[in-house]
């Protein structure tokens, strides 16, 4: 402060007399200002500094300190002013009196509290004492450090989210030190360990845990979750930003109400499971308060932290919650629930931890089991508030059911849940539609533990309208545009989706989860930012959607708070800063990405899933069990036994699925808009094998998605493809063609054509002659190499080398690589000019022989060359149980046909005549008929 000094005018005996420009100082003797101002002048008796309070203005000033006080009004006679000084409520526009200080002489006047000022000035010789004008004014205490604004900031309170503490078992359940149960795996050693280490922190059915000595340690969180976030507060501490913070390690496996009232410290460990008068949750943040620059901390929250906040603020009540705090920062916190948890909690959805896609560090079958008896599994699932609001979108329900396979649940919820009266009867199975399964059976939903449902119920009907005491900002951050779970669709595959081949699958139900991108991939934003926004809550989206494109990450949930533009929004929160918002971040839903399609493909095991782009990234599991999720703005997961990939369109893909295991698989493949499926295409029923590799390509949209190829046996070969059609779902085929075989007379030889159930085959034919064989006999050696070479001999003799008997095989091919191979017998030179005549050995379906016996097809036709008329067809057709001859008359432009069934069943005796010959068929039909051969199944049939 700087001393003031006056020009002076001294009124003696009511005459006015100008006196030259002597100093005074009002520590010592009463001053009249020779300045003309408008407002209050105060003075520090003990070093005589002066301050001219005005319009407008903020003062610091020391409390409790004596000194003097006058008003003055410019262009008034000084001394004959006078005022009246108010405190006026921050809140209200109350004013409480304080002190009437005088223009002469000055008024002994010490300051008591900071705030706003409100002095109204008047004339002194005014008998009416009206108002002249009126002046406001800001104090502030100056020996307090924090009375400039921006000076000092509150201590941090951090609660990290589920699984972000560590968890120990000590001695006291069997074991003879201490272990690490949380994380799982201390050591690479320890990665088969996992589920052992989650059975060790199992719960009973009410909820407690079964061993009691397991804790946790303070400040021990998990680092590789929290590291930028951890260092960035140390930062603020080593600035002397902060006075200091206080990372929480509580025990995420029990009930809310557990945490913020139990919680007792022994020899650095803190058993949540233990009753005390000092919480340690609360014990933390008194301290933290006292310490504090401020007298007041700010609690930043996590994920499930933020439920924890919420009831450990509820718990102190408003009174005592506003004086320890001044913000609260919930980050991504489920404040209402969230659909993902329908299916962590059902059906381990992404419940475990694996190691290069597939080495579970914690299965997921362990970990659903762990969270049946967990109350955090209960609090975290969507709350009546969350069904009221966000669980009413009839395009992404939060249950649906679909098909015979759920048609109990259908008649006891519905084929949609949208009411919490029907989710909870869901979750315990209150309509019969289910058993528990087997711990390990992820095919069917677990039956809820209705104690800890009806602990969740309560437990949000009092903390879903928690609103914030007067004197505390809540600002709830939400991740959004990621692919989040909305909810799950229980349906009935096709037969065809089934897969035929699989016995299992014929009984197995299927479900996927329904996805929206509002949210961060765990938690959607509506319950993120469950309170309204008002004066002293503010909400803020940040657009991880952008972020992960422009940075080529893929963070989501669990590590959102590693994004730096979120920890400087956190630091301009802390510390009251105006800066303008950084980038990725925005006080208003973004806009939906409708501009941008999406792919989707579903995959129903067993086969790894894996999706690479034009630039070779890669999202999904490599043959040798890595996940990677390399691709921007892709997501991998798992939702029981289906795998899914989301990936952006536009860029050329390349979809490969590697065999884990013998049966079929199916693939779902969507197209999507925003929120809505515009296109889909289904392949099922496609066999493979531990050695399978199934390859896909699309350009751009589903409409350029290529055939499948199939290499089944994983020999390079592709043994089979697979075209999709556009909203159709295509079976894979595993019914081989049938083979037919009949007469050209435009070629004048026997033709072979296929038939097939799914559309086009192909038809080949080998022929070798038959003396090779025996040839091949006789180079082996040993007892048939002098019969062999004797046959070949014979054979040359009859036949000639050029006229020998020939053996052919003729396979027919479809799509899928089904095939069907007929091999037969022929001379290579007819008896008569025109004649083709064959005997037919064997036929293979898929490589399954059945041998055929006295089964021929001979055809002799003789034509007129000089007029080209054909002038004799005879055909002669032979099957084990029938025989059909066809002789063509030209002259009557007529064909004779004469069937003879061999079957001699005894239904049939009637067509035996006396000798036991079986009678003919005949009958003469119009113009040419040339009888054919077919193979049908296994079987041949004769046909015309």
């Amino acid at each position: 402060m700087r001393a003031r000094t006056h020009s002076v005018s001294v009124i003696v005996f009511g005459m006015l007399t100008l006196v030259g420009a002597p100093q005074f100082s009002y520590a010592t003797q009463i001053v009249i200002p020779g300045a003309p101002f408008t407002g209050l002048a105060w003075t520090d008796a003990d070093i005589g500094d002066a301050i001219d309070m005005q319009e407008g203005g903020t003062y610091a000033v020391p409390f409790g300190v004596a000194g003097n006080a006058y008003v003055g009004i410019q262009n008034d006679f000084y001394g004959l002013e006078a005022g009246s000084l108010y405190t006026v409520s921050a809140t209200s526009s109350t004013r409480t009196f304080i002190a009437h200080p005088n223009g002469l002489p000055p008024t002994p006047f010490s300051w008591q509290r900071a705030g706003t000022y409100e002095l109204d000035l008047y004339a002194a010789s005014d008998a009416s004492m009206a108002t002249i004008t009126t002046v406001h004014f800001t104090i502030q205490n100056a020996n307090d450090p924090c009375a400039t604004p921006g000076a000092c900031h509150d201590s941090v309170l951090f609660l990290p989210g589920i699984e972000g503490s560590r968890l120990y078992e000590g001695n006291g359940c069997g074991h003879t030190t201490e272990e690490k149960l949380w994380e799982p795996v201390n050591s690479i050693l320890d990665i088969y360990k996992g589920d052992t280490h989650v059975n060790e922190l199992d719960l009973n059915s009410s909820g407690q845990s079964i061993c009691a000595d397991i804790y946790t340690k303070p400040g021990d969180i998990v680092d590789s979750v929290y590291h930028s976030f951890e260092t960035e507060m140390d930062t603020l501490v080593a600035r002397g930003t902060i006075q200091a913070w206080e990372p929480v390690a509580y025990d995420w496996r029990l009930s809310l109400s557990d945490l913020v009232n139990k919680g007792a410290e022994r020899n650095g460990k803190i058993y949540y499971a233990d009753a005390t008068s000092t919480p340690y949750i609360e014990q933390t943040l008194r301290q933290l308060a006292a310490n504090s620059q401020t007298g007041r901390v700010t609690i930043i929250a996590h994920s499930n932290g933020g439920l924890v906040a919420k009831a450990l603020l509820q718990k102190l009540g408003g009174t005592a919650a506003a004086k320890l705090v001044d913000k609260v920062i919930l980050v991504a916190a489920p404040q209402d629930g969230t659909p993902a948890d329908i299916g962590s909690l059902l059906l381990g959805y992404q419940a475990g931890i694996y190691a290069y896609g597939s080495i579970p560090i914690v299965s997921n079958q362990a970990a659903r089991a762990f969270a049946q008896n967990s109350p955090m599994a209960y609090h975290l699932l969507p709350s009546a508030a969350y069904v009221a609001n966000a669980g009413q979108d009839p395009k992404h329900p939060l249950v649906s059911f679909e098909g015979s396979d759920y048609q109990r649940a259908e008649d006891a919820y519905g084929s949609i849940i949208n009411t919490i009266q029907g989710l909870t009867d869901f979750l315990v199975a209150a309509g019969g539609d289910r058993t528990q399964p087997s711990a390990g059976d992820l095919n069917h939903a677990i039956v809820a533990n209705p104690a800890l449902l009806s602990y969740a119920t309560s437990t949000h009907a009092t903390l879903d309208t928690w609103v914030p005491p007067a004197g505390i900002m809540v600002d709830q951050i939400a991740g959004w545009g990621v692919d989040t779970v909305g909810g799950i669709d229980f349906y009935t595959p096709s037969p065809g989706q089934r897969g035929l081949a699989c016995a299992a699958c014929a009984t197995r139900p299927e479900y996927r989860p329904i996805f929206i991108e509002d949210g961060d991939g765990t938690v959607t934003a509506p319950s993120a930012l469950m309170m309204a926004s008002s004066t002293s809550v503010k909400s803020y989206w940040v657009n991880l959607n952008r972020f992960n494109k422009d940075y080529s990450t893929q963070n989501k949930h669990a590590d959102i708070l590693e994004i730096p533009q979120l920890a400087a929004l956190i630091d301009n929160i802390l510390t009251n800063s105006t800066s303008s918002l950084p980038a990725y971040i925005s006080t208003d839903q973004p806009p939906p990405l409708s501009t941008g399609k999406k792919l989707t493909f579903f995959l129903h095991s067993p086969l790894s899933l894996q999706l690479t782009d034009a630039s070779g990234n890669t999202t999904g599991v490599a043959p040798d069990g890595s996940t990677t999720e390399n691709i921007p703005s892709s997501t991998y997961g798992q939702f029981g036994e289906v795998k899914y990939i989301i990936a952006p369109e536009g860029s050329p893909y390349t979809l490969s699925m590697h065999g884990l295991a013998s049966g079929t698989f199916s693939l779902d493949i969507e197209e999507s808009s925003g929120d809505a499926v515009t296109a889909s295409s289904t392949i099922a029923n496609v066999p493979t094998t531990a050695n399978t590799t199934v390859t896909m390509r699309v350009t751009s949209g589903i409409s350029t998605l290529s055939p499948m190829t199939i290499d089944e046996n994983g020999d390079g070969t592709i043994d089979a493809t697979v075209t999709p059609k556009l909203g159709q779902t295509v079976v894979f085929d595993t019914v081989p063609p049938e083979l037919q075989a009949t007469f050209s007379t435009t070629t004048r030889a026997i033709v072979w054509s296929a038939i097939d159930n799914s559309g086009s085959a192909t038809v080949t034919s080998a022929t070798s002659p038959v003396y090779a064989s025996f040839e091949k006999d006789a180079g082996r050696g040993g007892e048939h190499a002098e019969k062999g070479k004797k046959d070949a001999q014979d054979m040359r003799q009859k036949y000639g080398e050029r006229h020998g008997l020939y053996a052919t095989m003729v396979t027919a091919r479809d799509a899928t690589g089904n095939t069907t191979v007929l091999s037969y017998t022929q001379l290579a030179t007819p008896f008569f000019r025109a004649h083709s005549a064959i005997t037919l050995q064997s036929i293979a379906y898929n490589g399954a022989t059945t041998t055929l016996s006295g089964a021929r097809i001979a055809y002799y036709v003789a034509y007129n060359r000089h007029k080209n008329l054909l002038e004799t067809f005879v055909a002669a057709l032979r099957t084990a149980s029938s025989t059909v001859v066809a002789v063509y008359e030209p002259r009557r432009d007529k064909t004779v046909v004469t069937t003879r069934n061999l079957s001699h069943s005894p239904g049939e005796l009637k067509h035996f005549d006396r000798r036991g010959v079986m009678r003919h068929k005949r009958q003469t039909l119009p113009g040419l008929v040339i009888p054919y051969i077919q193979t049908e199944k296994g079987s041949l049939i004769i046909s015309y």
